[in-house]
C-alpha cells in the first residue's frame, strides 16, 4: 500500500467557472471555447508542483484510491482575540467561500495525471474545512489494495 501526502501552503482557492469565448478558426468558423480562468490555472498548477515533488519519481497510482482532504482556512483579520480562540478550538465552523466542492475539484484536477492516472479511480473521501493560523491543504492519497 503506497501513501502519498503533501500539503499545498496559502489560502484554499475553489475552481473557478469557465468562461465562453467565441474563437476564430480557418477550418471551422465561428466556435465557442470554454477558458479556465487565469488564478484557477495557476492554482492547479501549484497543486501540480506539490504533487509531483510528493511522488519522488514513483509511478502514478493504477488502481483505487482513498483521497484525504484538510483544508485550513486563514482566520479573518478582523476577528477579535475571543472569536479567534474559538475558531482555533474548533468551535466556530468556515462557512464562508470557497465553497468545499470548488476546493475539492481543484485539487482532483491538479492531482490527475500526476498522482492518480483519472479520478474516476477514487473509491473513497474524506474532507473537512477549519479555522487555522496556517491556512492551507494537507492532501493524503492512499492507494487500495485488496
Amino acid at each position: 500500500m503506497r501513501i502519498v501526502s503533501f500539503d499545498v501552503p496559502g489560502a484554499p482557492q475553489g475552481k473557478g467557472r469557465h468562461r465562453n469565448a467565441i474563437r476564430q478558426s480557418r477550418l471551422r468558423g465561428q466556435y465557442v471555447a470554454q477558458i479556465t480562468p487565469p488564478k484557477t490555472r495557476a492554482y492547479e498548477a501549484e497543486i501540480k508542483n506539490a504533487a509531483w515533488r510528493a511522488m519522488r519519481g514513483q509511478p502514478i497510482m493504477a488502481g483505487a484510491v482513498l483521497v484525504d482532504l484538510t483544508v485550513r482556512m486563514p482566520i479573518p483579520d478582523s476577528y477579535s482575540k475571543t472569536r479567534r480562540a474559538l475558531c482555533l478550538d474548533g468551535k466556530e465552523k468556515p462557512t464562508k467561500k470557497p465553497d468545499l466542492d470548488n476546493v475539492i475539484k481543484s485539487f482532483l484536477d491538479g492531482m490527475n495525471k500526476t498522482v492518480f492516472d483519472d479520478d474516476s479511480q477514487i473509491v473513497g473521501f474524506t474532507v473537512r474545512k477549519l479555522y487555522s493560523e496556517q491556512a492551507g491543504v494537507a492532501v493524503q492519497v492512499t492507494e487500495v489494495l485488496y
